[in-house]
């Protein structure tokens, strides 16, 4: 996984533009993630020079606010993985809202409707390095925990914040997969080098002192699993675990795994719904079945998590012999490759489940997901998690609003794929209709597949 590094280089404070802690730390900081320049960044007057002329790849400014948010964030930063919007808009997986600063300069006006700002901002806030508390100007740096590994979603600011320093990323922004580990190491060194460099100036010894205290308390929280557990499932599982998920013994990864998919639970009823819809019961040792020799076995060949649904869907339709035909019923191919295809409440919480328990795969789709094709779509989606995801071991996954961002992306380029592949959509130029028809896709599906066919994201 690509690692966030930082630069610090601490340097005198402009005169009569600096007091305290902002002098005893001030700083030319530099961000960057492999390679990568976070901070690469223009002023406003450079900007317009032909390619890099007048770059440069640190901004300046006083370090103690950056410290600060680090500190009254850090659990959340690391674990904090409720989104206060859907992290995937549509079925296709094609519109995504991550808030950024862009977002939150216009109010969020985008997102009305489904949260309140208040919520929103309270979330952008915790999420977004330095935002209300730092007069450093960094780009829009959102961290987006989940149970594997955290998100960064870097975008430049928006002209409405009037920065002085115009950053150089890409217009779309940039994506970035952080080790847990390797993160929680490089915001503490940064905490603690701004910290003990406060320390002996006196312009910052009381403040290092003050922030010292929160920090050792910030740690504490960070470490307790049960902070940890509210975060990334909610309050009402992290008090039942002892109680409701501990007892479940081998069977726990299956419901850990299913509810790093889903919103907070908010009531123990709605945890007793997701706990029955899970096949969780005690099946005998089943004999060898035939989707595992479909199971994605190794690495895959392509990087973006779109293209390894692709690669895996046509690999399917490889073995299974379909070439660019039609699939007309995914619950007899399901039905083909022995994967059990079931149906429960899902109480709001899940489209589907998929799971692997003692060799018995099984797909189980919520009764309020209605319509043929919203069902195929969710079985093709729920199958392409499953085929890349368990590698034939006991394991589940959930698809829904909240449901984990890459893993999403990829299952839902499987359904895609599957449902109508590429080698078939090119035959369809300018015709969604017929394509739609042909595949039972819907119409928004196959205006999606040919724009995607002919006109490949970057």
């Amino acid at each position: 996984m690509p690692r966030l590094d930082f630069s610090v280089t601490h340097i005198e404070a402009p005169e009569d533009e600096a007091f305290g802690p902002e002098k005893a730390t001030w700083a030319r900081f530099e961000l960057r993630i492999d390679d990568f320049c976070l901070t690469r960044n223009h002023s406003q007057e450079a900007f317009l020079l032909p390619a890099d002329g007048g770059a440069r790849d640190a901004v300046e400014g006083p370090l103690n606010g950056v410290a600060e948010w680090i500190v009254d964030h850090f659990a959340d930063t690391l674990w904090d993985a409720n989104v206060p919007v859907p992290k995937h808009d549509s079925i296709d997986g094609t519109r995504t809202a991550i808030p950024g600063l862009r977002e939150a300069a216009r109010w969020w006006d985008d997102l009305a409707g489904r949260h309140s700002r208040q919520f929103i901002a309270k979330w952008q806030q915790r999420h977004t390095l330095g935002a209300a508390m730092s007069q450093l100007a960094l780009p829009s740096l959102v961290f987006m925990p989940e149970a594997g590994h955290i998100g960064l979603f870097a975008t430049a600011l928006p002209a409405e914040l009037n920065g002085n320093a115009r950053f150089r990323l890409p217009d779309n922004g940039s994506e970035f997969w952080l080790d847990r580990d390797d993160l929680r190491e490089t915001l503490a060194c940064l905490v603690d080098g701004i910290i003990g460099r406060a320390g002996t100036s006196a312009d910052g010894r009381h403040w290092a002192s003050w922030l010292g205290d929160r920090w050792e308390a910030a740690k504490q929280v960070e470490v307790s699993l049960i902070e940890r557990r509210k975060r990334l499932f909610g309050t009402t599982v992290a008090n039942a675990w002892e109680t409701r998920v501990e007892p479940l013994g081998n069977r726990k990864p299956i419901v850990e795994g299913v509810l790093s998919d889903l919103a907070p639970i908010e009531s123990e009823a709605s945890l007793d719904t997701l706990l029955r819809a899970l096949p969780l019961g005690d099946d005998a040792r089943s004999d060898e079945r035939r989707w595992r020799k479909l199971v994605q076995q190794g690495p895959s060949v392509s990087a973006r998590a779109y293209e390894q649904g692709y690669e895996l869907a046509r690999s399917v339709r490889h073995a299974l012999d379909r070439g660019a035909d039609p699939i007309e019923r995914m619950d007899v191919l399901l039905g083909e490759i022995d994967v059990i295809d079931r149906e429960s409440e899902s109480g709001g919480l899940f489209r589907t489940l998929s799971c692997v328990r003692d060799r018995q795969a099984s797909v189980v789709v919520s009764r309020d997901l209605r319509g043929v094709i919203p069902r195929r779509v969710a079985l093709a989606s729920a199958l392409g998690r499953l085929l890349f995801e368990s590698r034939g071991r006991d394991w589940a996954a959930a698809i829904s609003d909240q449901s984990r961002w890459q893993e999403t992306r990829r299952a839902n380029a499987f359904a895609a794929e599957l449902l109508a592949p590429a080698e078939a959509v090119r035959n369809y130029s300018g015709d969604p209709e017929r394509l739609a028809g042909d595949y039972g896709i819907s119409l928004t599906s196959a205006r999606w597949r040919i724009k995607n066919v002919f006109q490949p994201p970057a």
